[in-house]
């Protein structure tokens, strides 16, 4: 089931642990079950559609366990 986010800063806070974890399922539980969707990230050409999305991030996560990050989240 699709969490459901009460705030903008709710849904980034849990895609950017998702992200620092290397988890895939839960980072693509925080976006829109739609072909609909785009991701701008550093380095890579804008990416369109769900299934291109899960395959960035796949290929990110198979480098390592995930993303090193620095996340300070907002009170």
């Amino acid at each position: 089931m699709p969490r459901t986010y009460y705030t903008p800063q709710e849904a980034e806070d849990d895609f950017y642990d998702a992200l620092e974890e290397g988890d895939l399922k839960r980072l693509l539980s925080v976006w829109a079950d739609s072909d609909d969707i785009c991701c701008l990230l550093p380095m890579y050409p804008m990416v369109q559609g769900r299934k291109g999305i899960e395959d960035v991030f796949l290929h990110m996560f198979s480098q390592g366990q995930g993303v090193e990050l620095s996340i300070a989240h907002l009170s």
